[in-house]
């Protein structure tokens, strides 16, 4: 047989493909024809079979349909229907056949080019379902379904208790016929139920309708109609309509209030968007006008984003850094270690903090403290870092500057001063000098003494808040420790109308501190006292102990200070008082915390109603009385 042209069509192709004439004899055949009817190809082969061998029943419908191709070139049909196999099988096939436009050479029979597909299974499948679909109407109708029976020509009908009851009625409350159905349709409904009873009169079209029946309570009920024609009269007229009505307000309800809800939801779900894209457009805003750099880094470092401020920082344009590694930044400063505890902190997924010294385009240095996080992904696996980065140059210039002037203050200052506090000692050794003299020499050497008491309290409170002071803890007596200090401030404020009323409870009241800390803290309250008390007046200074044990110091003078005021009275930048009478103040609090204490300040007023500045120090209590703690 000649198939090559076929075969050629039908390459890749799960069908048969045919040619033949109106007499079914098969001139060409390719594809999978024996998978779709049962035969093999050369089962047609000239003298074989034709395909009308094959058709199980509607032969002849088959038969006229091919003559009427054979004498109208281009037309076709498609019909679906059984052929008998080999085996004995039966198949249903999908047939869709046509003719060739043009005449026929001469002396040669039109031909039918056929598309053959085997829809055996598809069949089965549908009769299946429809089975199942009539088995499960008529449990329907058996249970829940209200039945209705219209007799057409007289509009009477039957309607059954099941219908009754699911409009909340009695069997039999109203007449059952066709004009009561239509008085208890929804106006809204009526047209629509009218017109689809009409498509399946004419047409056929199904009946299945979903509308509102009055309830007897007035409310409307959802129901489902379904129906169909059951007899016509000899003209075609119908003459019997039987069907159902199901009671399907809940679902309909449920329907409404879950459109409600979804609704509600993406309204929701647009709201939430918008605060989103607003927080982001916030968030983007903030990172573009940050007053630090910004830079994020995809997972091998090429640069992905900087703010513009990294830009301003760094001298270089978005456009240079953009896929660059942050690396061109690189300064020379720190050594390779630097950056591989860096990146091994990154890679271990954590989060480095610490300085680092950069470099500019146009070469100068620049430092700043940077945290650099990994973004990790839903996966676990890095997908980008982010550096946030503060330039501390300026900071770092300071500290500098201030390390300088320790310096200088510490060795270039502290010698000379030690002349003046040993000179006036060296002097008074010397005969023949009268009191005043000596006491004059005294009134210079505390001076002295005072001036670098000043001085240790810069440094003290530089070095604490650095945490490289070297702290010696001992035992100390508070007591001994608040009378000698008392004495010193004294002598040295003995003609400004201030009067240094120093007391202690009685007993040792040890305490575990450390000898200079103890010493500074002290005087540092007593010369804020002076400084800020109303003249004339009197400070006190007062060691006890407290019913838990702790130790306490307290300094009182007169002066008010307000609520406010004292919540930020032991503060670095204080505002009441000096600069340096703040700092005196800030750090004998630093003192009493490294000690394992603390400091507070408020206002109190004494018996005769004034308002009093009082600072309670409270300090660790100690059980021995000497040696190292």
């Amino acid at each position: 047989m000649k198939n090559n042209g076929a075969a050629a069509l039908l390459k890749g192709f799960k069908g048969a493909f045919t040619i033949s004439t109106a007499e079914g004899t098969v001139v060409e055949v390719a594809g999978e024809i024996e998978r779709v009817c049962g035969y093999p190809a050369d089962a047609f082969a000239p003298g074989g079979r034709s395909w009308y061998s094959l058709i199980c029943e509607g032969e002849p419908e088959i038969r006229a349909l091919r003559a009427r191709l054979s004498s109208s070139p281009g037309d076709g049909y498609l019909r679906e229907y059984r052929v008998c196999g080999a085996d004995g099988r039966e198949r249903w096939v999908w047939d869709q056949s046509w003719s060739e436009d043009g005449e026929s050479e001469p002396g040669e029979p039109p031909l039918i080019h056929s598309v053959i597909l085997d829809i055996h299974e598809r069949k089965i499948v549908e009769e299946s379902i429809l089975d199942e679909q009539r088995r499960f109407e008529l449990a329907l109708g058996a249970v829940e379904d209200g039945i209705w029976d219209w007799d057409v020509a007289t509009g009477e009908a039957y309607f059954s208790p099941r219908y009754y009851e699911m409009l909340g009625y009695r069997y039999g409350d109203f007449q059952a016929d066709y004009r009561s159905w239509e008085a208890l349709l929804h106006p809204d409904d009526l047209e629509r139920a009218k017109s689809a009873i009409k498509e399946h009169f004419d047409r056929g079209e199904p009946f299945d309708l979903e509308f509102r029946l009055r309830h007897k309570d007035g409310s409307w009920r959802w129901v489902r109609g379904r129906g169909r024609v059951m007899a016509r009269d000899a003209s075609g007229r119908v003459t019997r309509m039987v069907g159902t009505h199901v009671d399907i307000h809940k679902r309909r309800e449920t329907e409404a209030r879950l459109e409600e809800l979804l609704r509600s939801k993406a309204e929701r779900a647009e709201a939430l968007a918008d605060e989103r894209a607003a927080e982001l457009a916030m968030l983007h805003t903030a990172v573009e006008q940050s007053p630090v750099s910004i830079v994020i880094t995809d997972e091998r470092g090429a640069i992905r984003y900087v703010n513009p401020f990294f830009c301003r920082l760094t001298g270089y344009s978005q456009d240079e850094l953009m896929g660059a590694n942050p690396r061109i930044l690189k300064s020379g400063v720190h050594e390779a270690p630097f950056y591989r505890e860096l990146w091994a902190t990154l890679l271990s997924g954590l989060s480095w903090r610490g300085e680092i010294c950069n470099r500019r385009k146009d070469g100068s240095l620049y430092w700043e403290e940077a945290t650099i996080s990994p973004v990790i992904g839903r996966d676990g696996v890095v997908t980008n870092y982010i550096g946030v980065k503060e330039d501390i140059s300026a900071r770092k210039e300071a500290t500098r500057l201030r390390d300088e002037l320790d310096a200088v203050l510490r060795h270039d200052l502290k010698n000379p001063l030690n002349v003046v506090i040993n000179m006036p000692e060296l002097l008074a050794a010397e005969p023949g000098l009268n009191a005043d003299q000596r006491e004059s020499l005294g009134l210079i050497r505390d001076a002295g003494l005072l001036m670098l008491s000043v001085m240790n309290r810069s440094f003290i409170v530089h070095k604490i808040e650095r945490g490289s002071y070297p702290f010696r803890p001992a035992v100390i007596e508070l007591g001994a420790a608040v009378v000698k200090a008392a004495d010193f401030m004294r002598r040295l404020h003995a003609d400004e109308g201030i009067a240094i009323e120093a007391s202690a409870e009685p007993g040792p009241l040890f305490i575990r501190g450390d000898e200079t800390l103890v010493e500074q803290m002290i005087i540092n309250l007593l010369d804020n006292a002076l400084d800020s008390s109303v003249r004339p007046s009197s400070i006190s200074i007062r060691a006890y102990r407290r019913a838990e044990g702790a130790v306490i110091m307290s300094v009182s003078h007169r002066a008010a200070l307000g609520k406010a005021a004292a919540a930020t009275y032991l503060e670095k930048l204080s505002e009441q008082g000096s600069a340096a009478h703040a700092i005196g103040r800030y750090g004998a609090r630093l003192m009493a915390r490294l000690m394992g204490g603390d400091a507070v300040a408020a206002e109190e007023l004494d018996a005769n109603g004034e308002a009093l500045t009082v600072i309670t120090v409270s300090l660790q209590a100690a059980r021995r009385s000497h040696g190292q703690a």
